[in-house]
């Protein structure tokens, strides 16, 4: 179910601001994501 939570909030959460760049969001995002794969592929 961890991995399912993880999804979803990747898929709430705008990737590109109006200029094209990485949202500061996606940017947080992409840090829990890495450290929730991580504790499951351990």
């Amino acid at each position: 179910m961890a991995l399912a939570g993880v999804i979803k909030a990747i898929l709430d959460t705008p990737i590109l601001d109006e200029d094209g760049n990485l949202t500061e969001e996606s940017g947080e995002i992409l840090d829990v994501t890495q450290k929730k794969v991580d504790e499951i592929t351990e």
